[in-house]
């Protein structure tokens, strides 16, 4: 059936006890941990071992799936285990510590995105994988699509002036992604990757500023301290201008997930989780690329061959690759505290 794991390529990988095994650890076991277990299994060479997570139910539930040791101390995981490799799946605010014990291990890691709520947290990671030239990874799986390396190829040597992108939708259930104090808000933690997207496409930000509506929705939503909408503009260091606009309140439907950039020789049209792609050269040739729905077992395969290999090119984000979406979603999170224009750093 679609979406079940293959558990018997991991076992068999595991009673083999072949020399081209990646041996895993998961800290977090929550819901996109689920993606990658799930897309793990279409990996040969991936052993899932442990998994680690503060509510123990949700370990057993992933290690039920494929066999392994289930802990609710992280350090006790990377202590008595024999890891290659670690995925981090936790929500932004606990971000940090794991990063850090995974670094001081020497063991690289696949982190999701956002990669925190806290610049000075996030800065300090990424300080520390420099130094050590840890192989550290970055959930930002639209870099592994076709239609995203399309959208490069094409783009390459043009003009940009404008980019136009949204992500509406209503608020996740989970609590800790109402509390902006936990979560950053749904720019940090939802539309982060569409801000990825931009960049890798686009290129590097120099300044932002965002308003956010509160106090629109019918009626409140006990816990909710993140904004009903905010709206982004962003100033590129190529003179390109862009406008991000996030809602989590259109219960009523549409919206979606869109991305458009504008240039004099050519438009690139985005849409769907999958970001599939139209693009308009003229208004007699366009081109269509559809967006892979497997895009974890692309990501997941890329970062266990990159462990297996030593290959770090192999790997289409790096926690430094990563490092300036984050950065212009915190600039937006100041702007909207501050009222104003904030610079991001280059």
């Amino acid at each position: 059936m679609r979406g079940m794991i293959d558990c018997t390529r991991l076992i068999h990988t595991k009673e083999k006890g072949s020399d081209m095994a990646v041996r895993i650890g998961f800290i977090g076991s929550g819901g996109i941990a689920d993606a990658h277990v799930r897309a793990l299994g279409t990996v040969p060479e991936a052993q899932l071992v442990a998994f680690s997570d503060l509510v123990e139910e949700k370990a057993n539930r992933q290690a039920s799936k494929v066999g392994g040791k289930v802990y609710t101390d992280f350090n006790a995981m990377l202590d008595k285990e024999q890891l290659d490799a670690v995925y981090l799946c936790l929500p932004p605010h606990a971000h940090g510590a794991p990063e850090l014990a995974c670094i001081e291990r020497r063991l690289p890691f696949l982190v999701e995105k956002p990669l925190g709520n806290s610049m000075d947290v996030v800065t300090g990671i990424l300080s520390r994988v420099n130094r050590t030239g840890l192989l550290a990874a970055v959930g930002y799986m639209n870099r592994y699509r076709r239609s995203i390396q399309r959208g490069r190829e094409l783009l390459k040597g043009r003009k940009i002036s404008a980019v136009e992108a949204h992500w509406i939708g209503g608020t996740p259930g989970v609590a800790w992604w109402r509390r902006k104090d936990q979560s950053g808000g749904q720019l940090v933690e939802q539309t982060t990757h569409l801000v990825d997207a931009i960049v890798y496409l686009v290129g590097r930000a120099s300044e932002v500023y965002a308003v956010g509506a509160t106090g629109t929705r019918s009626a409140p939503l006990e816990g909710c301290t993140v904004e009903d909408a905010t709206s982004v503009a962003v100033k590129f260091a190529s003179g390109a201008v862009a406008s991000i606009n996030s809602c989590c309140t259109a219960y009523a439907g549409g919206g979606g997930v869109g991305l458009d950039i504008y240039g004099p020789d050519v438009t690139l049209s985005y849409r769907g989780w999958e970001m599939s792609l139209k693009a308009t050269k003229s208004r007699l040739e366009t081109e269509e690329v559809r967006g892979e729905d497997n895009i974890f077992e692309l990501e997941d395969r890329a970062f266990v061959q990159a462990v297996e290999t030593k290959d770090p090119s192999l790997v289409r984000c790096t926690y430094a690759q990563a490092y300036h979406a984050h950065q212009i979603a915190m600039a937006a999170n100041q702007s909207l505290a501050e009222g104003r224009p904030v610079a991001v750093a280059l």
